[in-house]
């Protein structure tokens, strides 16, 4: 039996791991089928699934990218398919993330004007970033007390400052998201933005901050959370992911499908 042959054979096991609905498994199976004929095509077929390793998943994009001609937001519904089937299979290495790969989502660029923004003691660029690394709405970010919300290692949002008076937690992972928490306290001289700068200037420096980089007013970019966060989940199956996105931003589950199908719509 070939190399191919048995990678595809491989997949049968795959195909009975009941994660998520139907359509979604049969979906990700095809993918992965792809997946195989664009490795062999590419000549970059291992011989088994455990010998996958980061040079060659970054050789695999190029391939996508330059003999396939797929777009970006294709070629990240492959690698999210690719990572569910790695976390299942338990593949011994680490899937790099998208940004490793150098691959952007627009939507999430539009916030800061950059996908690895400088933070600044500027109220404005805090809020955003505090939205952006965490999920949060403006409301919440201006509503945060160092004091209060701050508990090992953890944002915990309570009652009284959650969009919708619920209580959730979410957690300080990232080397940015720890940096971006320094920075806020010691931007702060009272406890809270809000406190300090009042919500009407707060509420304009945001706005001013959103047309110099080009992106709507109209609406709040915490949707970008959902993107940075799955580069830390991405050996959870789908179904585990969005349960903690969906713990973590505090939305209902048709309004974190709205978001989701906005920021995946080929998966």
């Amino acid at each position: 039996m070939s190399t191919k042959s048995k990678l595809v054979q491989s997949l049968d096991r795959y195909s009975n791991y009941r994660s998520g609905p139907y359509h979604r498994r049969k979906k990700r199976i095809g993918i992965m089928k792809g997946i195989v004929n664009d490795l062999y095509e590419a000549r970059l077929l291992p011989r088994e699934w455990d010998h996958l390793n980061e040079a060659t998943i970054k050789k695999l994009v190029l391939f996508w990218q330059y003999q396939k001609k797929l777009k970006t937001s294709t070629i990240m519904a492959r690698l999210s398919a690719f990572r569910h089937f790695c976390g299942f299979y338990k593949v011994d290495f680490i899937f790099p993330s998208n940004i490793a790969l150098g691959l952007k989502v627009k939507k999430k660029a539009k916030i800061l004007n950059n996908t690895n923004p400088v933070f600044t003691d500027n109220p404005a660029h805090i809020i955003l970033a505090l939205s952006y690394y965490f999920g949060l709405t403006h409301k919440e970010t201006m509503l945060l007390n160092p004091l209060l919300h701050l508990y090992q290692g953890n944002i915990m949002l309570t009652r009284n400052v959650a969009f919708n008076y619920k209580e959730r937690n979410i957690p300080i992972v990232t080397e940015a998201q720890k940096h971006l928490i320094e920075q806020w306290k010691t931007s702060l001289t009272t406890h809270s933005l809000l406190k300090q700068y009042g919500y009407q200037r707060l509420n304009k420096w945001v706005r001013e901050a959103l047309t110099t980089s080009g992106a709507s007013t109209n609406q709040q970019y915490r949707h970008a959370y959902i993107v940075y966060r799955l580069e830390t989940l991405n050996l959870l199956p789908v179904k585990a992911q969005k349960k903690k996105l969906i713990e973590e931003m505090g939305l209902s589950r048709p309004q974190f499908q709205s978001y989701w199908r906005a920021l995946f719509p080929h998966e």
